[in-house]
């Protein structure tokens, strides 16, 4: 049995536009301590422990690189939601949003491990937009939620490129979800 798909009713129902900002996305489930499925809006990330990340795999630098991905996860503490590394496991360089802590959801600037924090309340166990907005002459990073700015930091800000990395549940038992299209994306100035 053959099936003829037409390209261009498929970019339509997937949403051209966020299909055009996506980044590619490499996902590393080569342990037994990660399953990854799709259910044809989310990609599921399930770890048993480890410190896996579903990661852009490239490295990125622009004057201002504004990345996003929506996300939710299972229980909503110990977890590295979105977050910018110069590699995957330099959080000396660290500029995300996390709560790695436990409870307490912060958005975090690191620069040579010195860091600065704004704490949040948002519930991250429904559909959550994350935004990062990256200033390359180190003056600003902006964090965004669903298109609100919740903080922004003017010190410990790192240096470009960075990796784009989202689902990291910090050594711990946890399920995190990638809404796909678009995954992680670009956000147009």
């Amino acid at each position: 049995m053959s099936i003829n798909i037409n390209v261009k009713e498929a970019r339509q129902a997937l949403g051209w536009l966020e299909a055009a900002q996506a980044i590619p996305m490499a996902l590393y489930p080569e342990t037994s301590q990660v399953t990854l499925t799709y259910d044809g809006e989310w990609i599921s990330w399930a770890t048993t422990g480890g410190t896996h990340a579903i990661e852009s795999g490239h490295e990125y630098s622009r004057t201002v690189l504004w990345v996003g991905a929506k996300l939710k996860i299972n229980t909503d503490s110990s977890t590295y939601m979105f977050f910018l590394e110069p590699y995957k496991g330099n959080f000396s360089n660290y500029q995300g949003f996390d709560n790695k802590d436990g409870a307490q959801k912060v958005a975090r600037s690191r620069k040579a491990g010195a860091e600065t924090t704004t704490n949040l309340t948002d519930n991250w166990t429904e559909e959550t937009d994350f935004q990062i907005k990256h200033e390359a002459d180190q003056t600003d990073v902006y964090f965004y939620i669903d298109t609100v700015e919740k903080a922004h930091h003017t010190t410990n800000v790192s240096a470009q490129p960075f990796e784009i990395c989202c689902c990291e549940p910090n050594v711990v038992a946890r399920t995190v979800y990638l809404k796909y299209p678009p995954g992680m994306y670009f956000r147009r100035q």
